[in-house]
């Protein structure tokens, strides 16, 4: 039987609420922080179609924009430093520490677990995938009527061109690129910030992410492999 556990601190970063005082006056008052998505989140165009079913495209255009406010806490290093999930799950441990009374760089709970909820991808993971498939779409561009037709040579141009423009736009030449594929360095970064003793680690449950991060978490507090936790979604 799991016995009780003492929240010392939380703190929250969600659409349309910056903090938890935001977001209780937003339950509150029974808004909604969700609404259609700005063009620059969504290609409607490109992306949306009301019909269901439609490969490649989406029948919703309505969802909830986060956007990252202030800068409270840094790693000790670099990695990261460009992703913006990743600060945001930086700044909340920071609001949550100092809701529960103490600074973040004389946080003295050092066998602390750090369990974060979070997904795999990233927009540089994205772009990598992209780069990886634009060649087999351009050879399928060869077997579109209107381009079967052009000169052989005017098709190579082309195919290289566009080639070219893509890897322009997505590829990285940051040394760390390797580091801000590596998800898992989120609770790591967390963990390194703090100087703490206790375990870190990343879950992917799909939508029981944050709720499975909090389970392990509470079930380590109970077992006494960790003296305090840190747990949450980002």
């Amino acid at each position: 039987m799991m016995e009780p556990i003492a929240i010392i601190g939380y703190a929250c970063r969600l659409p349309e609420a910056s903090d938890a005082d935001a977001f209780w006056r937003l339950l509150m008052e029974g808004r909604s922080n969700y609404g259609e998505l700005p063009p620059e989140r969504l290609n409607q165009e490109l992306y949306y179609s009301p019909e269901k079913g439609i490969i490649g495209k989406t029948y919703s255009k309505v969802g909830a924009v986060f956007s990252l406010q202030g800068k409270n806490f840094r790693p000790k290093h670099q990695l990261l430093s460009d992703c913006e999930g990743q600060h945001a799950a930086y700044e909340v441990v920071a609001d949550a520490v100092r809701n529960s009374g103490y600074t973040v760089g004389d946080f003295p709970h050092r066998q602390t677990g750090v369990y974060v909820a979070t997904r795999r991808t990233s927009q540089v993971s994205t772009d990598k995938l992209l780069l990886q498939d634009t060649p087999v779409v351009l050879e399928y561009l060869k077997e579109i009527g209107g381009f079967a037709v052009l000169p052989k040579e005017l098709q190579k141009k082309i195919v290289a061109a566009t080639q070219q423009r893509i890897t322009d736009k997505y590829s990285y030449s940051n040394r760390f690129e390797t580091e801000r594929l590596m998800y898992y360095l989120t609770a790591w970064n967390i963990s390194y910030a703090l100087n703490l003793d206790g375990p870190t680690m990343i879950m992917d449950g799909a939508c029981a992410s944050s709720l499975s991060a909090v389970t392990l978490a509470s079930r380590a507090l109970n077992d006494g492999s960790i003296d305090c936790a840190i747990a949450g979604g980002s």
